[in-house]
């Protein structure tokens, strides 16, 4: 297992071991060209394509740190192809989450491009889904997750410190060990992997630093 050590805090890097797993049906790889930290102490999280398969990136903070406000500062452009998912959020499983998504989940019409998230969505009380759109050609940008005992509040800002998006549910997700985590994948629709990018090009995210300041 490989962990790497990113503005204060350490990180497993994911490693599928070869097997197609979530999300999206895909390989996920922990190699030091997949995932890395610059010199500056930038975080860099990758879509290669190796051996003919597309391999994706995630990185999961430990411990849990809780309830308060979780912010991600994104270097790079959010000019994602539509295939591409790039997410910060907090999991623990697929009835406690919550996310930031950079996305159009291979929609070539959809005008929107992200969206603020709080699963599950399919069972009551129902979960939170607000889709924005953020200026793909800005950088950086800051992505707040404001998780509190009884709401959650998404923001989305400019490196100025302009709202760009926000939302928020009164919808609780009970405290627990959602951890912190990045990803970069590739989105599978119906099927059971995901759709290579439509534009055939390598995808990188880069988070220039995170930072988490505690509720209690």
């Amino acid at each position: 297992m490989r962990t790497l050590s990113f503005s204060g805090h350490d990180w497993v890097v994911k490693s599928s071991n070869g097997a197609r797993v979530g999300p999206g049906g895909n390989l996920f790889s922990d190699a030091g060209t997949a995932v890395w930290v610059d010199g500056e102490g930038a975080l860099h999280l990758t879509i290669r394509r190796y051996q003919d398969a597309w391999h994706c990136a995630e990185v999961i903070a430990g411990p849990a740190l809780g309830f308060g406000r979780y912010r991600f500062r994104v270097e790079r452009e959010l000019a994602f192809d539509r295939n591409v998912v790039a997410a910060m959020f907090l999991y623990l499983d697929d009835h406690h989450e919550i996310d930031i998504e950079v996305a159009r989940f291979g929609s070539v019409h959809d005008p929107t491009n992200a969206q603020f998230a709080v699963q599950p969505m399919d069972r009551p009380p129902g979960g939170l889904l607000h889709r924005i759109t953020l200026p793909s050609s800005w950088r950086p940008t800051i992505h707040e997750i404001d998780w509190r005992r009884d709401v959650v509040h998404f923001r989305c800002l400019t490196g100025a410190g302009d709202v760009v998006a926000a939302a928020s549910t009164k919808r609780a997700v009970p405290f627990g060990a959602l951890k912190a985590r990045v990803n970069l994948w590739l989105y599978a629709g119906s099927g059971t992997s995901g759709f290579p990018p439509s534009d055939g090009c390598e995808a990188e995210l880069v988070i220039g630093s995170f930072d988490f300041a505690s509720a209690s």
